[in-house]
């Protein structure tokens, strides 16, 4: 199955991996006379082959993406909003944003830091007991990979991106797909965020995912059922 490269990265030993469409990544060296690509060692050459289709072992194998998670979680506490995680450096870096991600890159979504989580917890979906953190229904509202949009010869990672204050990602979801800004304000001290859809091929100022779509990706509950099947309200009581 041939599948676009949409950007690069260098590997642990410095060569250049293609990252395609699919979230699968696949080298591409310059190795003659075995492999002849020449493209490879300049950044225009690369930049150039951005939308070239190369054959994906691994869609033909039906294996997952290999970037790294994302995970939005639908979460009803003591007021209602959504979790957005990003698996970085090994664990979820995690901000609350109340009134959930928007396709319309005109809209900026206010997103409140929240404290890391275990990447274990991104599997999570059910009724956190009153008393604890966090008490209330928890849904998986999306979830899928995503890739650092950020190029160039040696591209900040995500991590460093965030130190900085301002990081973009695509996301490939089950819901939401394309480029995102997270952008850290000036206001508090800087402690609140930003979360922005870019304007690409994905934006569409026309969709409402977090009204029409409310179902969990994972089980097709809503949080009412969630909360009815565990026997207690949406608020863990």
């Amino acid at each position: 199955m041939r599948r676009p490269i949409v950007g690069y990265h260098r590997d642990a030993e410095g060569h250049w991996v293609a990252e395609l469409a699919c979230g699968h990544n696949q080298h591409v060296r310059h190795q003659p006379p075995w492999v002849e690509r020449p493209w490879v060692t300049s950044e225009a050459g690369r930049r150039s082959r951005l939308g070239l289709r190369l054959d994906c072992v691994k869609c033909d194998r039906g294996e997952p993406p290999d970037g790294p998670i994302f995970v939005i979680q639908l979460h009803d506490a003591s007021s209602q909003h959504y979790d957005f995680r990003l698996e970085v450096d090994g664990v979820l870096k995690s901000w609350a944003v109340p009134k959930g991600p928007s396709t319309d890159p005109r809209v900026k979504r206010l997103a409140i830091p929240t404290e890391d989580h275990s990447l274990a917890y991104a599997d999570f979906e059910g009724v956190i007991p009153a008393g604890e953190y966090g008490a209330g229904t928890v849904l998986i509202w999306d979830r899928g990979h995503y890739r650092n949009l950020k190029g160039g010869e040696d591209p900040p990672s995500v991590a460093g991106q965030l130190a900085d204050g301002h990081a973009t990602v695509w996301l490939e979801g089950e819901k939401l797909r394309g480029g995102y800004a997270l952008i850290r304000t000036r206001l508090e001290q800087g402690k609140d965020w930003l979360l922005v859809k870019i304007d690409d091929e994905a934006a569409d100022a026309r969709r409402n995912p977090t009204s029409t779509e409310p179902e969990s990706v994972q089980s097709g509950r809503t949080l009412e059922q969630i909360a009815a099947e565990e026997g207690q309200d949406g608020n863990g009581h």
